[in-house]
């Protein structure tokens, strides 16, 4: 059973049409049609045509020269990111999503891959309202909305119907959209002012807000990039068709501001949303390449949108009908209609400056993500990672820097709001279940911190004040939810480290590997809340593999300081079990017996309950201080403050407790008590008991006074120079006869090599 793969991939049934068989074999995309002119065609976007004259008017030459190089600086190390990574692997549908997920795994990925396919949808309304806002100067009298609502729709049916079709008309699209550069570069170079406009204004805008308006027309590698599942060689297309992509965009946006700002008064470029139009050679040209541009972009992502949210149900994250295929060319029907409505959203918006801005946070964290993924796959330098396209880390990391910064400097709310969008997403996902179902980045990652973290504490000496609980658990059966298990963990919760150890005899070991075991007894854990690692050791003698495992289990100074053990064995002899605790000591490290009592409730009780402030049996934890030995009456007052931090036994009253033999001692006792507490800041109910010396023993006021609910820990004199493991026996026997009514008990033994006492006072009796 534990060596069966829990997490079942998800079937990727072959597609077939409407009537059944199964499809023909789809044609695949080259680096032009299927990267570069898409991407391409995506530049010459709204911002291009309706707002680049009023960016550079607004802002001026050398800061829209900023924007310009910054936007396309980040977007340029993106993509020098998807060409390394695609040289990697194969990237399939999903594109960005795909890269992503497959580093960091599919939840972080499907935090980022919804709202992008979010973005993808919302550029769909944007490209139509620019198309629909130029109609306006030519038809004054049509209703905007009325008609970006129409134009949306014809755009989702073409997409939807012939996708092939529509990509190769882009070679029509772009011929037209080179001839609109020459009017405009032709036209302006000679461009006449009109008579009668007033002086230059000094730019006053901010440019980070310019930037923010901006920002979208640098991108569009991302929709190349989730058509990767249709391109014939996605390495060599990716690579070179998203460099490409960047370097033409760059070069178009920089020609247009340096002619703009040179050629036509700012004041102009303020007010005339379509100077672009007015200054150019041929205005049919312009109009043509505007109306072309956004279209064709429209109906570019009205093609990629779907085919990332398809991939986002092929992996689970949202419900399969999403990535169902339909019609003559198998597009995704439902996610279709999805990005349809959204976009429809969009258009209902119909202010470009807002959606354009609400982009760029979307892009810009997709962005930060993406270089991360790469920078992190750079650094940690897995065997897997062998691209042929080599990135150095710092590339990819600087531009998930660069474009966090752009994103808090455009506006910080906002920035922490599209965070926070992203991190509720993943937080759903988590909670619903949706885990990662690939081989992701995150282990390698803990493996590299570790590294640095293990060495590090290595070559200190650990501190006093730096001292945590790290218990190794002798557990018979740690396939279920024993009070010995429920109480270490409560000693460990989010405090220390916890090891559950199982001594397996040896003849198991040929029909059982030891890895299998492991991932049972994890699994078994994990089911009862505890966390925990696991040791799993195979020896013909019980008491020698415990032995062994006490010696030789932990790293560096990651090793156990205590070994907590039940009252006894089943296996070996009482004897026997005395000699673990007695080499437990040798090998100085502190003991703690549990002796599990009739008490059901205390320790094992269902996970649920603890959180609705249930404290079932435990009203105390009850203290008997040792004032003989120091070391276990500060170690179980240590104890006592884990056990109270937690959630389960937050409610109850620390007692301590002594004995004591005349008056005197009372009062000495009183007053230590009085002075330690003050010094330490303990809070705890303090009770002195006196006693008859020569009629009882200490023992019997124990008994007599331990709590019967709760907990009692009990301090245990460690074994004298020459005392033998029976005569150490019999005294350990005495003390379970003394405590046999109490509900449960821990025996503590404090090895005296932990520095536990200079946490605390120097005071003494």
């Amino acid at each position: 059973m534990c060596g069966m793969n829990t997490q079942t991939a998800i079937p990727q049934s072959k597609p077939t049409t409407d009537s059944g068989s199964r499809a023909p074999k789809e044609k695949k995309l080259g680096t032009l049609l299927g990267v570069y002119l898409p991407g391409v065609i995506s530049m010459f976007s709204v911002i291009l045509f309706l707002r680049m004259g009023w960016i550079v008017g607004s802002g001026g030459l050398v800061k829209s020269i900023l924007i310009i190089t910054f936007a396309c600086l980040i977007t340029f190390i993106t993509s020098l990111s998807i060409a390394s990574v695609s040289t990697n692997m194969t990237i399939k549908e999903g594109g960005t999503y795909y890269m992503i997920s497959r580093v960091f795994g599919t939840d972080i990925g499907a935090s980022v891959g919804l709202p992008l396919f979010i973005a993808q949808s919302m550029t769909i309304g944007l490209s139509v309202l620019g198309f629909t806002q130029s109609l306006t100067i030519l038809f004054p009298q049509v209703s905007v909305q009325s008609l970006s609502y129409s134009v949306l729709v014809l755009i989702t049916l073409l997409a939807y119907m012939s996708s092939r079709v529509a990509l190769k008309s882009q070679l029509v699209v772009i011929c037209f959209l080179i001839a609109s550069v020459a009017s405009f570069v032709y036209g302006v170079t000679g461009y006449v002012p009109p008579e009668g406009i007033g002086p230059d204004l000094e730019p006053t805008m901010s440019g980070w807000a310019l930037f923010a308006v901006f920002f979208p027309a640098a991108t569009g590698i991302e929709m190349s990039a989730s058509m990767s599942g249709r391109l014939k060689n996605p390495s060599r297309s990716l690579v070179l068709g998203t460099i490409g992509i960047i370097l033409t965009g760059y070069l178009i946006y920089l020609t247009y501001a340096v002619l703009l700002w040179n050629y036509v008064p700012n004041q102009l470029l303020r007010t005339d949303l379509f100077i672009i139009e007015h200054v150019s050679k041929s205005k049919e040209l312009i109009m043509l390449g505007l109306w072309l541009g956004t279209l064709t972009s429209a109906l570019n992502y009205a093609i990629a949108a779907p085919r990332s949210l398809q991939a986002l149900s092929l992996d689970g994250v949202v419900p399969g009908f999403f990535g169902k295929e339909s019609g003559p060319s198998r597009e995704p029907t439902i996610a279709v209609m999805t990005s349809f409505l959204i976009s429809l959203v969009v258009v209902g918006v119909g202010q470009i400056n807002v959606i354009a801005t609400a982009l760029s946070m979307i892009l810009l964290i997709t962005y930060v993500m993406l270089n991360l993924a790469m920078g992190l796959e750079g650094l940690l330098a897995n065997f897997s990672w062998r691209p042929t396209f080599y990135l150095p880390y710092w590339i990819p990391f600087s531009g998930a820097l660069f474009g966090l910064v752009a994103m808090l400097m455009i506006d910080p709310g906002w920035a922490l709001i599209s965070i926070g969008f992203v991190i509720t997403i993943y937080s759903i996902l988590r909670w619903k279940g949706v885990d990662s179902t690939v081989d992701d980045l995150k282990q390698s990652l803990l493996f590299f911190l570790s590294r640095i973290l293990i060495y590090r504490l290595a070559s200190n000496q650990t501190k006093a004040r730096a001292w945590r609980p790290h218990l190794l658990v002798f557990s018979e059966v740690a396939t279920k939810p024993t009070k010995l298990l429920r109480f270490a963990s409560e000693l460990t919760k989010d405090q220390g480290f916890l090891t559950t150890a199982c001594i397996i005899h040896e003849e198991s070991k040929l029909n059982t590997k030891r890895a299998r075991w492991a991932h049972l007894i994890r699994k078994k854990l994990k089911e009862f809340s505890i966390q925990s690692l696991v040791e799993v050791h195979f020896s013909s003698n019980l008491t020698a593999g415990m032995r062994q495992v006490i010696d030789t289990y932990g790293m560096g100074t990651l090793v156990p300081n205590t070994v907590v053990l039940g009252q006894r064995t089943k296996a070996g002899t009482p004897t026997q079990f005395i000699d673990v605790i007695l080499h437990s000591l040798k090998a100085q490290k502190n003991v703690i017996i549990f002796r599990e009592g009739s008490l059901s409730e205390t320790f094992i009780q269902e996970p649920q309950r603890r959180w609705f402030g249930g404290q079932s049996e435990q009203s105390q934890i009850d203290i008997w201080w040792d004032a003989k030995n120091r070391g276990n009456s500060e170690h179980m007052l240590i104890i006592a403050n884990l056990l109270k931090r937690g959630s389960h036994w937050r409610k109850c009253q620390i007692v301590l407790k002594s004995c004591v033999v005349n008056e005197q001692g009372k009062k000495t006792m009183e007053t230590f008590f009085d002075n330690f507490a003050k010094s330490n800041r303990y809070q705890a109910e303090r009770l002195i008991y006196q006693y008859d010396k020569e009629t009882e023993q200490a023992l019997d006021v124990v008994k007599k006074h331990s709590s019967r609910r709760g907990l009692v820990l009990l301090g245990v004199r460690p074994p004298a120079p020459d005392e033998s493991s029976e005569s150490y026996l019999e005294y350990y026997n005495q003390l379970c006869e003394a405590t046999e009514a109490c509900a449960s008990v821990a025996f503590v033994l404090c090895s005296g090599s932990n520095d536990i006492h200079s946490l605390f006072e120097q005071y003494t009796l």
